[in-house]
């Protein structure tokens, strides 16, 4: 696969009816023309366009002269197949992720090419607002009054004529007095709920770090824009970023961190509070792909030792490695990742007015685009990461297309079965947890329902179902119920929520099958020392149904989930459930697990079981695909 990064010129491909929607899927059926075949084969690496599968390209409208061309579509090639049918034609699966400005073309053979600008957010300057002091605390700046003509144009271009719909975009922040040149101190801001009334506008802005501005605009519109400076990467030893979203380093000492601190302190380490940094493992260095983590220091404080220093971070968000920019010559320098920030972080008003998003919580993604360039600097190579995001995020579960697919799996076996979904279907309780939405509403995943913890289950889509209980069963379980998941097959969803319960070994389905031990389970009662409440007991799990805090459990190893295959890609089924408390026991794994399962529920507590059938209800059917 050929190299595609952001910071080249990208080969450009002329589509026939091209949709532009972000984050929708193009097929392309009948390749044959001449360009485009020259196109695959020069990003398959020269020879097979089979290889292009996962690089990224810039598309176009057949139709649109390309000498007067300023935008085009960003996409990647999810894959690229023979026609199924025996033409001598090949088939195309794009994924659309973004607009994109485009500075000029090459229209020379064999296809055309185009160099894309890039990305510049926009800069909010606010009176009475301190860079420093509104990036130190927790929560949001609330904005009254506005009615200057450049906020206001700002916020109708965000939300697309709609200021309302400017809520959830990042705009950079600064003082209005501040002089706008390269080096100037700014804040990287989401736009909370905008609002219309007397006075004429209000809303709020969440503060996610300060940044250094590397480039001002003032000419391209009634506002200014902004592009970021170079982020530092903080080497922490035995730094964990998935486990929590806070962080405590001690006894600072090292010269490249504390290096790091003056620079964003502007000499002061003190006073580095509130800037962002990419935080990464001492011992291990991202390579290019890798997730590393954008984080903002929330507190530096004098250490225990003679100069040293405390600090405190909070996570903000995930992004995706390319190459990193290092001096190891010097003993207080640290390395540096160039950071581009697109503007949107919902999804916007219409097609035609979306923009790329924040990366957000994820390891990896096919749909980000890692751009990175290299220059020479003496005898070291040192390159700069541009990173792009393009799939807006979805406002409702139906709108995500990893959702839309999960849901039409669920529905189909519901028809095989001779059953109508609709019947079970509960809109209100769709919710989707696949990768991309889960970040882009920068959930926690650990909640509490009840006093017990659980685990968001990320990865899945939830298709709400109906609850047949009274209400004020109803009414109770989501008051004060105890959130959990039961792994099942395919095959038994519409059984179970045709009974309304989970069914212990040996019981009938409505078909007539019933419930087995599985193979490889344990088939009969057993002493054993139950490691969360250390005492011994006597165990019996097959007059018992078993639930779990985090879904994780439930899709270890496919011991409680069987995958089914559909159109080439895989599927596991879970439940999600309310649970009585009292009702249930809790112990350690029995899957014979030799790692933590789930970083935030530890193996001893991650069981829960009961004899009691009629003490819980199902909320959702969790669908993952692989």
């Amino acid at each position: 696969m050929a190299n595609t990064s952001l910071g080249e010129v990208l080969p450009l491909w002329r589509i026939h009816n091209l949709g532009t929607c972000s984050g929708s899927i193009q097929n392309i059926v009948n390749i044959a023309r001449a360009d485009t075949l020259s196109l695959l084969r020069h990003l398959g690496g020269g020879s097979n366009p089979l290889e292009a599968t996962g690089c990224l390209s810039l598309a176009v409208d057949y139709k649109i002269d390309l000498v007067t061309l300023r935008e085009a579509t960003l996409v990647r090639i999810e894959k690229v197949f023979s026609d199924p049918t025996g033409k001598e034609t090949l088939n195309a699966e794009l994924i659309v992720l973004c607009k994109c400005r485009i500075k000029n073309v090459i229209t020379a053979d064999p296809f055309p090419r185009a160099r894309r600008l890039p990305d510049l957010v926009p800069l909010w300057r606010i009176h009475n607002f301190d860079p420093i002091r509104n990036c130190t605390g927790e929560g949001d700046v609330n904005i009254g009054n506005i009615s200057r003509s450049d906020t206001v144009s700002l916020l109708s271009a965000l939300g697309a004529g709609d200021v309302t719909r400017a809520t959830g975009h990042l705009v950079m922040a600064c003082n209005y007095k501040d002089t706008l040149d390269a080096g100037m101190d700014a804040v990287l801001a989401r736009i909370g709920k905008v609002s219309e009334g007397d006075p004429p506008l209000t809303c709020s802005l969440r503060m996610l770090g300060r940044v250094r501005c590397a480039e001002v605009t003032t000419t391209e519109g009634p506002y200014p824009e902004m592009l970021m400076d170079m982020v530092p990467l903080w080497r922490i030893h035995n730094l964990a970023t998935s486990v929590r979203t806070e962080h405590k380093i001690t006894n600072i000492g090292r010269p490249d961190s504390i290096g790091l601190l003056k620079h964003l302190g502007r000499g002061d380490p003190l006073a580095a509070v509130g800037g962002l940094v990419i935080g990464c493992d001492y011992n291990a260095l991202p390579s290019s792909g890798e997730s590393v983590t954008l984080m903002r220091i929330t507190a530096v404080r004098g250490g225990g030792g003679q100069g040293t220093y405390d600090a405190e971070l909070m996570e903000v968000s995930s992004i995706v490695a390319g190459s990193l920019c290092m001096d190891e010559s010097r003993a207080d320098w640290w390395p540096r990742v160039s950071v581009e920030l697109p503007r949107v972080w919902s999804k916007p008003a219409s097609p035609s007015a979306i923009s790329p998003v924040l990366p957000g919580k994820l390891s990896s993604n096919p749909q980000i685009a890692v751009a990175g360039s290299t220059s020479k600097a003496t005898d070291k190579t040192i390159a700069s990461l541009s990173i792009v995001r393009g799939v807006a995020a979805p406002r409702n579960a139906s709108d995500c297309p990893y959702w839309q697919r999960c849901f039409k799996v669920l529905v189909d076996e519901f028809q095989n079965t001779g059953k109508q979904f609709q019947e079970y279907y509960l809109a209100e309780a769709d919710r989707c947890f696949c990768c991309d939405c889960h970040r882009l509403r920068g959930d926690v995943m650990v909640h509490k329902r009840g006093g017990s913890d659980y685990i968001l289950p990320v990865g899945f889509a939830r298709i709400g179902v109906k609850i047949f209980k009274t209400p004020d069963v109803i009414k109770k379980g989501f008051e004060s119920w105890h959130v959990c998941y039961h792994g099942t097959k395919y095959n038994y969803i519409t059984e179970l929520l045709g009974t309304g319960h989970l069914l212990s070994p040996g019981s009938s389905l409505l078909n007539g099958d019933r419930i087995a031990v599985r193979d490889g389970h344990i088939k009969g009662p057993f002493k054993r020392h139950n490691d969360h409440i250390g005492t011994e007991e006597t165990f019996d799990p097959t007059n018992k149904v078993f639930f779990s805090p985090t879904v994780r459990y439930c899709d270890y190893k496919g011991v409680y989930m069987n995958e089914h295959m559909v159109m080439g890609k895989h599927y596991r089924f879970a439940l999600q459930l309310r649970l009585q408390p009292d009702t249930y026991c809790i112990g350690q794994e029995t899957v014979n697990a030799t790692e933590q399962i789930d970083p935030y529920i530890p193996n001893k507590s991650i069981e829960w079981y009961t004899n009691q059938l009629h003490t819980h209800f199902f909320t959702g059917v969790l669908v993952a695909e692989r």
